[in-house]
């Protein structure tokens, strides 16, 4: 059994959730700090 493995570009696509990568790498990669309009868009987008 294989499990499959996403960037968040791919998930992003996969999902047809437009505008998550850019906040999840925000979150992972940038020191910029996200704020809390970052994490209410992210919430919203996994609704």
């Amino acid at each position: 059994m294989s499990i499959p493995f996403y960037t968040a570009r791919d998930a992003q696509k996969a999902l047809g959730i437009t505008g998550m990568a850019e906040i999840y790498e925000k979150a992972r990669y940038s020191r910029i700090p996200c704020t809390e309009e970052d994490v209410r868009q992210m919430k919203n987008k996994l609704r």
